[in-house]
C-alpha cells in the first residue's frame, strides 16, 4: 500500500470547531487520505452538522472511529472534548486548524490559517470601518491567546506564515512546522464527478470566471460589480462570475441588475469541484488576505488561467503562473480580465507556468504522510 508507514499511533483528529470554508476542504482531504496509513489508529470527532460534509459515511476503515457531537457552546464543546480525550487516551491531538479553545492533556498540533493577525500589510485593514477593525483586534487578541495556550505545536501552509506567526506568539518551546496546501486527490480522477446542480446556460462566446469560496468579506467579492462596470465600458459584456457562496450573501453583495453576469451556486461538494474548473475559462481570486487558498493549485492542475491580487502571499504560492491586479481597483481587474480573454497566447502562458509550478506542491497523500510524521515526532518528544 503506498502510504504504508511501520509505526503505530492513536490519533484523535479533532475536526469540531470547523464549521465552513477552506479548512474543511482540508479535513476532508486528510481523512481520505489517512485511510491509506491503515497501522494506526484514527479517533475523529466532529459537529453533526459536518458529516455530510466531510464525507464521514463514505470512511469505512477499521482503523476510524467517529465521534459525533452536537452542536454546542464553546466552554460545553471543551467539557466533551475533554471527556472524550479521557476515554480515548491519544498519544497526540491534531487539530486541523486552531484556535480549538480547548487545552488538552495530551500534545495538540494545532495548523494556523488565519491571514488577518499576520499580514498588517494588507488593504483589507484599509477598508475596514475603525468599529470593523477594533473587533478585529480584539478577536486576534482572543484567538492568539488560545493558540498560545493550547497548541504544543503549529503548522503552516507556507514558510512566510509559520514565521509571521512564531514572531506573533513569541513561544519559542513550541514547534513550527510548514506543510504546503494541495489539490484535493480528486482532481487527479478520471472521469470526473458531474456537478449535480443547475449551472447557468453558457453559449461560445461567453467567458465563465470561476470562484470557489465560501463568502468572507476579505475575499474582496463584493468587487465584482463594479469590475463588471468598467468590462461594460470598454464594451465587454459577455463575461460570467460562477461564485459559491450562499444565496443570501449573493443577494446582499450583488445587486439584481448584475445578476445576469453573475451566478451562485451555493455549497459545492469537493468531489464536484474538478468538473466545475473544467467548465470553466479561467479562475478568478480578488482576495486581500490568505495564508494559502487552495484555489491556487487547483486552477494549476485544471489548466485553467489564474487572476488574482497583486499581493505578497498571492506571488509566494503563484510566481509567474497568475495574472495579478490591484484588488481594489475595478479598473484595473477589469484590464486584466480583458487580457485574458482577448490573448489566447496568455492564458497558454499562464496555464504552462502553472502545470509547472503545480509539481512543486506536495499531492494529497504526501501531505498526509507529512502530517502523520509530524505527530510521530510530537509523540516522540512528548516521551
Amino acid at each position: 500500500m503506498s502510504g504504508f508507514l511501520i509505526y503505530y499511533m492513536r490519533i484523535l483528529i479533532n475536526i469540531s470547531n470547523h464549521l465552513v470554508g477552506g479548512g474543511l476542504q482540508v479535513a476532508e482531504s486528510f481523512l481520505k487520505e489517512c485511510v491509506k496509513f491503515p497501522t494506526n489508529e484514527y479517533h475523529v470527532v466532529y459537529r453533526s452538522s459536518l458529516k455530510e460534509k466531510l464525507g464521514i459515511d463514505k470512511i469505512s476503515a477499521e482503523s476510524f472511529i467517529f465521534h459525533e457531537l452536537p452542536d454546542l457552546k464553546l466552554h460545553q464543546l471543551s467539557d466533551a472534548l475533554s471527556k472524550l480525550e479521557k476515554e480515548i487516551n491519544p498519544e497526540v491531538v491534531f487539530s486541523v486548524f486552531g484556535p480549538t479553545y480547548w487545552h488538552s492533556k495530551a500534545p495538540q498540533i494545532m495548523g494556523y490559517a488565519i491571514p488577518h493577525y499576520i499580514y498588517p500589510e494588507s488593504p483589507y485593514w484599509k477598508i475596514l470601518a475603525w468599529k470593523e477593525r477594533l473587533k478585529l483586534r480584539l478577536k486576534e487578541k482572543i484567538h492568539l491567546y488560545f493558540i498560545k495556550r493550547d497548541a504544543t505545536s503549529v503548522i503552516c501552509e507556507t514558510t512566510d506564515a509559520s514565521t509571521r506567526i512564531s514572531n506573533k506568539l513569541k513561544s519559542p518551546k513550541k514547534k513550527y512546522f510548514t506543510v504546503s496546501n494541495t489539490f484535493g486527490q480528486q482532481f487527479l480522477n478520471n472521469p470526473k464527478t458531474p456537478f449535480s446542480g443547475k449551472l447557468p446556460e453558457k453559449t461560445s462566446a461567453d467567458f465563465w470566471l470561476l470562484t470557489i469560496s465560501s463568502f468572507y468579506p476579505h475575499k474582496n467579492l463584493s468587487v465584482i460589480p463594479a469590475v463588471l462596470d468598467s468590462l461594460k465600458n470598454k464594451g465587454i459584456q459577455n463575461i460570467n462570475f460562477i461564485l459559491t457562496i450562499p444565496q443570501e450573501d449573493y443577494e446582499r453583495i450583488i445587486p439584481e441588475r448584475y445578476r445576469r453576469n453573475v451566478h451562485t451556486l451555493g455549497f459545492v461538494n469537493m468531489e464536484e469541484c474538478p468538473d466545475l474548473y473544467e467548465k470553466s475559462d479561467a479562475v478568478f481570486l480578488p482576495t486581500l488576505l490568505e495564508c494559502f487558498s487552495a484555489n491556487y493549485p487547483e486552477a494549476m492542475i485544471s489548466q485553467r488561467p489564474l487572476l488574482t491580487s497583486d499581493l505578497s502571499f498571492a506571488r509566494s504560492v503563484c510566481e509567474d503562473a497568475a495574472l495579478y491586479f490591484n484588488p481594489l481597483n475595478p479598473e484595473d481587474i477589469a484590464k486584466k480580465i480583458q487580457m485574458v480573454l482577448t490573448n489566447p497566447e496568455l492564458r497558454k502562458k499562464l496555464v504552462t507556468a502553472g502545470s509547472k509550478r503545480v509539481l512543486e506542491f506536495p499531492n494529497a497523500e504526501e501531505r498526509a504522510r507529512r502530517y502523520l510524521e509530524i505527530c510521530k515526532e510530537i509523540i516522540e518528544d512528548n516521551k
